[in-house]
């Protein structure tokens, strides 16, 4: 049977299918023309971000050359872009701080040597920060987060750090396309070094170059405290240490140990006293160390029976240069010379022995042979070889009682060299015994040591054994310093006025 269609239904279904059609339709529209205005709306904010962005570039050139060039005046536009720029002068509670200290610079005290505000310029839109600080350029998103855009002016090679703080003043909240002026508020003001300043002890030392004792710490409080630390990080080898809390961040940078001529610092026994060696570079950056000792006055048997050494007592890393004379040591008789190490706590060590030669000569022009030793550990001329060795108790001063309870380490390869005598992968054969120059070895240990370690003195002086006399004895050392020591300080104060208009 065929269903007959009623002229009704068609009439009732048509209005039905068009009415549908154009609901989807409109619901596909809705959806494009919201979808469309979202991505719209991130476009723009891109583009506004990326306008802002090289708006502040062009300015931190402008403001640079202000600050630290000849011009006493720039005008810049920032260009239309949808946001407001805004500066945030020094007098702000957030304007952000630099405080640069000298730790322990004289084995004890702090001392501040520079601390400042540094205002900033700061471009927002949508919760998203573009800032110009400190001659760099800082974005901030809406979560919190910083990251640089182009670097401030702080600038650090081989162990001098320069850094002129721009201080950024003015007032101003505009939109639109303003103009930026930036004139020069204060003529340059140095702060390091500067003769007129001094430290606050009895002797009231300069602000002066070279930085010697303890470290120098870069103290940064900023609402972009992240990208400052990335930079620091990128920038230098030296400690950067984060605190959220407090948006702070903190470089700290060792200063040179003492270098050039050196006194033999007292045995325990007298007293003690230690020769530091800080801020050592990576790799053999020991050049020189070279010592000479004479006996005590009262020595008449010169070097008879002499027990003395420098040693190392950092951690877990053990090391010992030790002199042994047994019996009689006139002229030109030879003195025997070892080196420990150990960089477990002596449950194993490596050692090295060789020679020392008595030397007699009229130092003092008294018209009467000086007995002394010269001992060249480094001195570019890669030295005498030593023959690497297990050691005994009577070998050393310091040490002697924990080498008998150390094992003897096969020689293999040195850590951080793949070439040398001293590298063989066969097992140790006494009788094919390895040797290095001495220059090699002591270069070594020391970069194992380092950076940062003091070198004591241990004089076995008993009975009929020799002392050494450490006040007329005396050295030289020298050394290069790594990506995290500074030597040379240059601070100065530029401060800029910024008017929006």
């Amino acid at each position: 049977m065929y269903h007959t269609v009623n002229p009704t239904e068609r009439a009732q279904s048509a209005p039905l299918g068009v009415a549908l059609l154009l609901g989807i339709t409109i619901l596909g529209t809705t959806a494009v023309v919201g979808l469309g205005g979202v991505a719209l709306t991130d476009a723009q904010e891109s583009s506004n971000l990326a306008r802002a962005e090289q708006s502040l570039t062009q300015f931190d050139s402008q403001a640079a050359q202000v600050a630290l060039g000849d011009p006493t005046v720039r005008t810049t536009n920032f260009g239309r872009v949808d946001g407001e720029f805004r500066v945030n002068p020094l007098s702000e509670p957030d304007s952000g701080t630099i405080t640069i200290t000298h730790v322990d610079y004289d084995g004890s005290s702090n001392h501040v040597l520079y601390t400042g505000d540094l205002g900033s310029v700061v471009y927002e839109n949508g919760g998203t920060e573009i800032a110009y600080q400190g001659g760099g350029i800082w974005l901030r998103e809406e979560d919190g987060g910083a990251r640089m855009i182009s670097p401030p002016e702080f600038h650090y090679r081989q162990g001098a750090l320069t850094f002129p703080v721009i201080q950024t003043t003015g007032s101003a909240a505009v939109s639109g396309s303003p103009d930026a002026t930036i004139s020069r508020a204060a003529d340059t003001g140095r702060k390091f070094p500067d003769p007129s300043s001094s430290y606050p002890d009895p002797d009231g030392d300069p602000y002066q170059n070279p930085i010697e004792n303890g470290y120098v710490t870069v103290t940064v409080e900023s609402d972009y405290y992240e990208g400052w630390a990335k930079y620091f990080r990128t920038r230098t080898d030296g400690t950067v240490t984060v605190d959220d809390a407090n948006q702070r961040v903190t470089l700290e940078l060792s200063t040179l140990g003492a270098t050039g001529s050196f006194g033999i610092p007292s045995d325990s026994a007298n007293g003690g006293g230690s020769q530091e060696v800080q801020g050592l570079g990576d790799g053999h950056s020991l050049t020189d160390y070279i010592f000479r000792i004479f006996p005590k006055d009262d020595q008449e048997s010169a070097f008879n029976n002499l027990r003395w050494s420098m040693y190392v007592n950092e951690g877990s890393k053990k090391f010992e240069v030790a002199l042994r004379a047994n019996g009689n040591s006139g002229c030109g008789d030879a003195v025997d010379f070892a080196i420990y190490y150990s960089d477990d706590a002596h449950s194993s060590y490596e050692g090295w022995e060789g020679s020392e030669t008595v030397s007699c000569s009229d130092v003092d022009g008294d018209g009467n042979d000086e007995y002394y030793i010269d001992v060249d550990l480094v001195d570019g001329t890669a030295g005498p070889d030593l023959t690497y060795s297990s050691l005994s108790g009577s070998q050393l001063a310091h040490y002697k009682s924990d080498v008998s309870g150390a094992s003897f380490q096969d020689p293999g390869t040195l850590p951080g060299h793949s070439s040398g005598t001293h590298t063989s992968d066969r097992d140790y054969d006494s009788s094919v015994p390895d040797t290095e120059t001495r220059d090699f070895v002591v270069a070594h240990y020391f970069a194992e040591l380092g950076p940062n370690f003091e070198l004591k003195v241990e004089d076995q002086q008993n009975g009929n054994a020799a002392g050494v006399d450490e006040s007329s004895s005396q050295g030289y050392i020298d050394y290069g310093g790594g990506g995290q020591v500074v030597t040379f300080l240059h601070v100065t104060e530029n401060r800029i006025e910024v008017d929006l208009d």
